[in-house]
């Protein structure tokens, strides 16, 4: 758990449960310690901050400016994620189930960018564009699979 003190900012916190946190400034100036003060740092515009109990609190300067305003247009950018990953945040986003289907897919890095208009659909045309990567939807599931 991480305590965030606002400076007069424009910043974004995601935090779940048995996931890494990450904290993005866009604007102004954050602090962010953890619970037990150990650990404690003030960020700059375009800064991040990601937390695991394992790594502690890592700052990382200067991230690019497209993922830091991405999360202020409400569109969804993945760079060098894998699909694990990404299928976290698209579930939430679009509040499906995905079930990743060939187990080497899982582990496999995509870059891609959705827009906040897309549609799921649409969302997985585009990932079938840009991989190697089908899908099939079932009601609230989203099968994907290797071609």
């Amino acid at each position: 758990m991480l305590n965030i003190r606002v400076l007069g900012t424009k910043f974004n916190a995601k935090a779940y449960l048995d996931e890494p946190s990450w904290i993005t400034l866009k604007e102004g100036s954050v602090e962010v310690s953890t619970l037990d003060n150990k650990s404690k740092e003030r960020m700059l515009p375009n800064d991040q901050v990601y937390y695991t109990v394992s790594d502690g609190l890592v700052l990382i300067r200067s991230s690019a400016q497209a993922n830091v305003d991405s999360w202020t247009t409400g569109d969804l950018r993945f760079d060098n994620k894998t699909l694990k990953e990404m299928a976290k945040v698209i579930e939430r986003r679009y509040d499906v189930k995905i079930r990743i289907m060939d187990s080497s897919l899982v582990e496999e890095y995509f870059t891609c960018h959705f827009r906040k208009d897309l549609t799921i659909d649409q969302a997985m045309e585009l990932l079938k564009e840009t991989r190697r990567v089908d899908y099939r939807i079932e009601k609230k599931t989203v099968y994907l699979y290797k071609k």
